[in-house]
Protein backbone atom coordinates (compact mmCIF):
# COMPACT_ATOMS: atom_id res chain seq x y z
CA UNK A 1 0.00 0.00 0.00
CA UNK A 2 2.83 2.31 0.54
CA UNK A 3 3.83 2.77 -3.38
CA UNK A 4 0.09 3.95 -4.07
CA UNK A 5 0.46 7.55 -4.77
CA UNK A 6 -0.66 9.93 -2.27
CA UNK A 7 -2.32 6.87 0.19
CA UNK A 8 1.23 5.30 0.30
CA UNK A 9 2.25 8.47 2.66
CA UNK A 10 -0.41 7.32 5.49
CA UNK A 11 1.36 4.01 5.95
CA UNK A 12 4.41 5.03 5.69
CA UNK A 13 4.06 7.61 8.88
CA UNK A 14 2.30 5.29 10.62
CA UNK A 15 5.15 2.82 10.62
CA UNK A 16 7.32 5.65 11.42
CA UNK A 17 5.39 6.44 14.40
CA UNK A 18 5.28 2.86 15.62
CA UNK A 19 9.24 2.25 15.06
CA UNK A 20 9.65 5.10 17.24
CA UNK A 21 7.42 3.82 19.68
CA UNK A 22 9.94 0.98 19.75
CA UNK A 23 12.70 2.50 19.46
CA UNK A 24 13.71 1.44 16.42
CA UNK A 25 15.43 4.88 15.07
CA UNK A 26 16.53 3.54 11.79
CA UNK A 27 13.29 2.30 10.71
CA UNK A 28 11.39 5.63 11.99
CA UNK A 29 13.61 7.53 9.82
CA UNK A 30 13.56 5.38 6.92
CA UNK A 31 9.54 5.30 7.08
CA UNK A 32 9.43 8.99 7.43
CA UNK A 33 11.46 9.40 4.41
CA UNK A 34 9.74 6.99 2.37
CA UNK A 35 6.57 9.06 2.67
CA UNK A 36 7.97 11.76 0.55
CA UNK A 37 6.64 11.88 -2.69
CA UNK A 38 8.35 10.43 -5.60
CA UNK A 39 11.91 10.12 -3.42
CA UNK A 40 10.44 7.60 -0.94
CA UNK A 41 9.42 5.71 -3.47
CA UNK A 42 13.04 5.27 -4.38
CA UNK A 43 13.91 4.39 -0.44
CA UNK A 44 11.10 1.90 -0.08
CA UNK A 45 12.66 0.22 -3.46
CA UNK A 46 16.09 -0.19 -1.74
CA UNK A 47 14.76 -1.11 1.50
CA UNK A 48 12.71 -4.25 -0.19
CA UNK A 49 16.44 -5.30 -1.96
CA UNK A 50 17.99 -4.80 1.52
CA UNK A 51 16.25 -7.32 3.36
CA UNK A 52 15.55 -9.33 -0.15
CA UNK A 53 19.37 -10.03 -0.06
CA UNK A 54 19.69 -10.92 3.31
CA UNK A 55 17.91 -14.33 2.00
CA UNK A 56 19.87 -14.64 -0.71
CA UNK A 57 21.21 -13.67 -4.58
CA UNK A 58 18.06 -14.89 -6.15
CA UNK A 59 15.02 -13.18 -3.86
CA UNK A 60 17.16 -9.77 -4.20
CA UNK A 61 17.41 -10.16 -8.18
CA UNK A 62 13.84 -11.34 -8.29
CA UNK A 63 12.48 -8.08 -5.67
CA UNK A 64 15.22 -6.02 -7.59
CA UNK A 65 13.29 -6.66 -11.25
CA UNK A 66 10.25 -6.67 -9.90
CA UNK A 67 11.07 -2.70 -9.24
CA UNK A 68 12.05 -1.75 -12.31
CA UNK A 69 8.42 -1.00 -13.46
CA UNK A 70 8.40 1.60 -10.76
CA UNK A 71 11.24 3.87 -12.96
CA UNK A 72 14.48 4.23 -13.30
CA UNK A 73 15.00 5.98 -9.50
CA UNK A 74 13.22 2.50 -7.65
CA UNK A 75 15.45 0.46 -10.10
CA UNK A 76 18.93 2.63 -9.00
CA UNK A 77 17.86 2.67 -5.11
CA UNK A 78 17.06 -0.94 -4.97
CA UNK A 79 20.69 -1.61 -7.08
CA UNK A 80 22.45 0.02 -4.33
CA UNK A 81 21.10 -1.45 -1.34
CA UNK A 82 21.58 -5.10 -3.06
CA UNK A 83 25.60 -3.84 -3.62
CA UNK A 84 26.05 -2.30 -0.51
CA UNK A 85 24.00 -5.14 1.33
CA UNK A 86 26.29 -7.91 -0.73
CA UNK A 87 29.43 -5.72 -0.10
CA UNK A 88 28.68 -5.88 3.51
CA UNK A 89 27.88 -9.20 3.63
CA UNK A 90 24.72 -9.18 5.74
CA UNK A 91 21.83 -6.95 5.80
CA UNK A 92 21.34 -3.37 6.49
CA UNK A 93 19.15 -3.03 9.33
CA UNK A 94 21.06 -3.52 12.54
CA UNK A 95 19.47 -6.93 14.69
CA UNK A 96 17.23 -6.46 17.08
CA UNK A 97 19.60 -6.81 20.87
CA UNK A 98 17.70 -8.79 23.19
CA UNK A 99 18.59 -9.40 27.46
CA UNK A 100 19.73 -12.56 28.51
CA UNK A 101 19.43 -13.94 32.06
CA UNK A 102 23.18 -15.58 31.99
CA UNK A 103 21.50 -18.14 35.29
CA UNK A 104 17.88 -18.48 33.89
CA UNK A 105 15.26 -18.13 36.19
CA UNK A 106 13.69 -21.72 35.26
CA UNK A 107 17.15 -22.73 36.62
CA UNK A 108 16.60 -20.83 40.13
CA UNK A 109 19.05 -17.68 38.82
CA UNK A 110 18.11 -14.52 40.80
CA UNK A 111 15.33 -12.47 38.58
CA UNK A 112 16.96 -9.36 39.25
CA UNK A 113 20.53 -10.28 38.06
CA UNK A 114 22.40 -8.77 35.63
CA UNK A 115 21.53 -8.84 31.89
CA UNK A 116 23.70 -9.55 29.51
CA UNK A 117 22.52 -8.24 25.90
CA UNK A 118 22.92 -10.30 22.40
CA UNK A 119 22.06 -9.99 19.54
CA UNK A 120 18.36 -11.71 18.62
CA UNK A 121 20.06 -14.65 16.16
CA UNK A 122 22.66 -14.88 18.99
CA UNK A 123 20.17 -15.38 22.08
CA UNK A 124 18.49 -17.40 19.97
CA UNK A 125 21.36 -19.77 19.38
CA UNK A 126 22.67 -19.78 22.88
CA UNK A 127 19.04 -21.32 24.22
CA UNK A 128 19.02 -23.74 21.45
CA UNK A 129 22.54 -24.86 22.38
CA UNK A 130 21.76 -24.38 26.05
CA UNK A 131 19.05 -26.65 25.87
CA UNK A 132 20.30 -29.28 23.99
CA UNK A 133 23.09 -29.06 26.86
CA UNK A 134 20.63 -29.41 29.66
CA UNK A 135 18.49 -32.56 27.68
CA UNK A 136 21.60 -34.41 28.63
CA UNK A 137 21.85 -33.69 32.19
CA UNK A 138 19.57 -36.13 33.83
CA UNK A 139 19.29 -37.87 37.11
CA UNK A 140 18.79 -41.66 38.49
CA UNK A 141 14.70 -41.40 37.77
CA UNK A 142 15.44 -39.96 33.85
CA UNK A 143 14.17 -36.21 34.51
CA UNK A 144 16.10 -33.90 32.46
CA UNK A 145 17.19 -30.45 33.15
CA UNK A 146 15.33 -28.90 29.65
CA UNK A 147 12.34 -27.01 30.38
CA UNK A 148 9.51 -28.56 28.08
CA UNK A 149 5.92 -28.83 29.11
CA UNK A 150 5.45 -30.90 31.13
CA UNK A 151 9.17 -30.30 32.49
CA UNK A 152 8.41 -26.74 34.34
CA UNK A 153 10.93 -24.73 35.72
CA UNK A 154 9.12 -25.91 39.23
CA UNK A 155 9.90 -29.72 38.41
CA UNK A 156 13.55 -28.79 37.60
CA UNK A 157 14.53 -27.05 40.69
CA UNK A 158 12.47 -29.59 42.74
CA UNK A 159 13.75 -32.85 41.12
CA UNK A 160 17.51 -31.42 40.97
CA UNK A 161 20.08 -29.52 43.55
CA UNK A 162 20.93 -25.75 43.45
CA UNK A 163 24.13 -27.34 42.97
CA UNK A 164 23.56 -30.09 40.50
CA UNK A 165 21.95 -26.79 38.50
CA UNK A 166 25.07 -24.42 38.49
CA UNK A 167 27.42 -27.36 37.53
CA UNK A 168 25.27 -27.98 34.51
CA UNK A 169 24.80 -24.21 33.28
CA UNK A 170 29.44 -23.79 34.48
CA UNK A 171 29.88 -26.57 32.18
CA UNK A 172 27.58 -25.38 28.98
CA UNK A 173 29.59 -21.96 29.77
CA UNK A 174 32.97 -23.13 30.00
CA UNK A 175 32.28 -25.28 26.80
CA UNK A 176 30.98 -22.15 24.81
CA UNK A 177 33.10 -19.77 26.14
CA UNK A 178 34.25 -18.45 22.43
CA UNK A 179 30.49 -18.43 20.96
CA UNK A 180 29.16 -16.57 24.11
CA UNK A 181 31.76 -14.59 25.89
CA UNK A 182 29.30 -12.19 27.28
CA UNK A 183 27.18 -13.98 28.62
CA UNK A 184 29.90 -17.01 29.99
CA UNK A 185 31.42 -13.67 31.68
CA UNK A 186 28.29 -12.51 33.30
CA UNK A 187 27.17 -15.51 34.46
CA UNK A 188 30.83 -16.44 36.19
CA UNK A 189 30.81 -12.99 37.79
CA UNK A 190 27.62 -14.54 39.86
CA UNK A 191 29.78 -17.29 40.28
CA UNK A 192 33.26 -16.95 40.08
CA UNK A 193 33.92 -19.96 42.44
CA UNK A 194 32.54 -22.42 39.41
CA UNK A 195 35.40 -21.03 36.85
Amino acid sequence: MGFIPGLGAIPDLLNAGVSAARGDWGAAATNAFAALPGIGDGAKAGKMAAKAAAHGDEAAQAVKGALGALGQGADDAAGAAFAGTRKAGASVAPQQIEKHHSDPKFLGGDPKQKLTSLPKDTHTDLHRDLNKHLRDKTDAAGNHMRPLRGNSGRDIRRNFSREERLAAEAEFYKKFRDKYPDATRDFFEQHPGLE
